[in-house]
């Protein structure tokens, strides 16, 4: 399995748009085969994170999933991102 866990910094008066155009990606990423879980967050305590926590069930299908097409139109997440703090993990199977 693999674990991608962390956060990335937003500008704080645009968590909310970011988060709102995230939701394509975390319901294709939900939809994909081997997704365990994807989830996109707001920090509870910080106003600039969201909190990034993905399990995939190998990295082969966490792959097929970058790869693809995203499915979003024309919102772009990333564009909002102003810094990347994840980390992906290989685990043992629970």
């Amino acid at each position: 399995m693999i674990a991608v866990l962390g956060h990335l910094v937003v500008d704080p008066e645009n968590r909310d748009s970011f988060l709102a155009v995230s939701l394509g990606a975390i319901q294709a990423a939900r939809r994909t085969p081997g997704c365990l879980h994807f989830t996109v967050t707001a920090d509870p305590v910080e106003p600039a994170w969201v909190a990034i926590a993905e399990l995939w069930s190998s990295r082969a299908e966490l792959e097929a999933f970058r790869s693809s097409p995203s499915g979003e139109d024309d919102a772009n997440p990333s564009a909002y991102v102003r810094e990347f703090h994840v980390t992906e993990y290989d685990v043992a199977d629970l």
